[in-house]
């Protein structure tokens, strides 16, 4: 999908979102901010639901990219939390949006993958052996725990700091993720 595209519709999706909900704003409305037209967009996506998703799914990536490995998990959540911060409008939004939960999964599904990737990456590299439901364990725990809090984060106007928070979410775990990864290793179990 071309950039040009994709900047025009996130400055549409900020206009409009000045003066009315997300649930309201139209097709039609978007595809005039954007200057496209409506067979456009609809080349692109079904809906604007579906627009939001690959927007978010992209967004995920492009932050999960940049942070290889597990100890690169806090980083993500902190890094997703100041994405919703500077795209203020659009969070809020999302947040008070009907479909809230769509696209809490798609955030929820995509940091999951994330994290199980990373753990199995890095107990491959480190030689450890955890079982697959034990990394699908990790990673559903700290997923679970990351959903919470950005849900707390935006419930309360995204007033909190993110890395603030992170730590928080890090003295509340009470040690990295690399540290619990091997507290999970039949290695270290079995030595």
């Amino acid at each position: 999908m071309p950039r040009k595209f994709d900047r025009k519709m996130l400055v549409a999706f900020d206009t409009v979102l000045q003066t009315k909900p997300l649930d309201q704003v139209t097709v039609s409305e978007l595809t005039a901010l954007a200057g496209i037209t409506r067979p456009a967009f609809y080349y692109h996506y079904s809906s604007i639901e579906e627009c939001i998703l690959f927007n978010i799914e992209r967004s995920m990536k492009k932050i999960t990219d940049s942070h290889p490995g597990s100890e690169g998990v806090f980083a993500v959540m902190t890094e997703v939390m100041a994405t919703c911060k500077e795209y203020r409008v659009f969070s809020e939004n999302i947040y008070r949006s009907k479909n809230r939960q769509l696209y809490y999964d798609k955030i929820r599904s995509t940091f999951e993958t994330y994290v199980r990737d990373q753990i199995t990456g890095d107990a491959q590299r480190q030689e450890m052996h955890i079982s697959w439901v034990d990394r699908k364990q990790i990673a559903k725990y700290l997923t679970d725990g990351f959903i919470g809090m950005l849900d707390m984060f935006l419930g309360n106007d995204m007033y909190n700091d993110p890395n603030t928070l992170g730590r928080k979410y890090l003295q509340f775990l009470g040690r990295d993720v690399p540290d619990i990864l091997k507290e999970f290793s039949e290695k270290d179990i079995n030595e």
